[in-house]
């Protein structure tokens, strides 16, 4: 489904300064010709994907929340097919050194 399908909709897009907000404009600015009508802007993904739920608005969530989420007939889920919808994240550590267990169940979990 084309983004600018959702050109009359309400976004809870995150705070200004985040990088998922600035690419969530740059989405519907550069694929979908239209600037998003902000009903909130969330401090946290949890918070706009949780008021998603309520039908607050539409929230751009990433997979790792999504797939560690209950499943929730209230939702419809559609992958951009854009290149700025993809983000890498790379996480370093020093070789041979002591990681908590917290640390390891956090790598496995990304």
């Amino acid at each position: 489904m084309p983004l600018e399908s959702f050109r009359e909709d309400a976004f809870l897009l995150l705070k200004s300064g985040n990088d998922t907000r600035s690419r969530a404009e740059k989405l519907c600015h550069d694929c979908g010709h239209f600037a998003p009508r902000i009903k909130l802007e969330p401090e946290q993904q949890i918070t706009a994907y949780n008021l998603s739920r309520y039908g607050m608005g539409i929230s751009f969530n990433g997979d790792i929340l999504i797939r560690h989420m209950p499943d929730d007939h209230r939702l419809i889920y559609y992958k951009l097919p854009y290149p700025d919808a993809v983000r890498n994240v790379n996480f370093y550590y020093k070789r041979n050194r002591y990681m908590t267990r917290v640390v390891v169940e956090f790598l496995k979990l990304v």
